[in-house]
């Protein structure tokens, strides 16, 4: 257990340090590359995260299992950092199960929501434009569009290109369209969700919060370079 942790807690170290110096890399010398580039170089500290052990790991659980089985007795339990290391991961678990339920609730209600409370566009002239804009793009999922009022901005979310009622002209629908259809394209949701699945497992890491936040303003500025 006590292994586990270590590598745990030293996957966090590494992404932290990671991060910190793409941030810095990103306002300096990254500057000259692509948005493709700089959103995917965030890859390097996702991949990390996704595997915070390695096989040295558990082959020295294994050994030191083998070794202390027939040495295992109740003194063990009053260790001191036995006993700090149970805590740790308790706290870590149980916050970390509350905020994935809290996050899985509160998409469900979004979900819901904009389910029973949007309306399918019916305007000819913008079901027109977006209808060539798919076939522009080779994309031959059936991906509505939909007016909801729980969003202020135009987002893709569940299959549906989300856009609050207001009067929009042909031409800004068109940068819309090709702009969220890009994120339909490039599974940018995808990597969103697995971008809050760590953010959850981490928790406990700031580093975490800013990487989320610093990921999602590159998607965007990658979405729109890309036309």
């Amino acid at each position: 257990m006590l292994s586990i942790l270590n590598d745990f807690l030293r996957t966090v170290l590494v992404s932290s340090l990671f991060t910190a110096l793409l941030l810095v890399f990103r306002m300096t010398i990254f500057k000259i590359f692509s948005r493709r580039f700089n959103y995917y170089i965030w890859f390097i500290v996702i991949i990390k995260l996704l595997l915070p052990f390695t096989y040295y790991t558990f082959a020295f659980n294994e050994f030191k299992y083998q070794e202390n089985i027939n040495k295992v007795n109740l003194e063990g339990f009053n260790n001191l950092s036995t006993l700090c290391t149970m805590i740790l991961v308790s706290v870590w678990a149980t916050i970390t199960i509350f905020y994935l339920i809290y996050t899985l609730w509160k998409y469900i209600e979004l979900k819901n929501l904009i389910d029973d409370l949007s309306y399918e566009v019916d305007d000819k002239y913008i079901n027109n434009l977006y209808s060539n804009l798919l076939k522009e793009l080779n994309i031959n999922k059936n991906i509505q569009i939909k007016y909801p009022h729980e969003v202020e901005t135009p987002s893709f979310f569940n299959s549906c290109i989300l856009l609050p009622p207001y009067d929009y002209t042909l031409k800004e629908l068109e940068w819309i369209f090709r702009h969220e259809l890009m994120h339909f394209k490039s599974k940018d949701l995808c990597i969103k969700y697995l971008v809050l699945f760590l953010k959850i497992v981490y928790w406990f890491n700031p580093f975490m919060y800013i990487m989320d936040k610093i990921i999602d303003l590159d998607c965007e500025l990658y979405c729109d370079e890309e036309f």
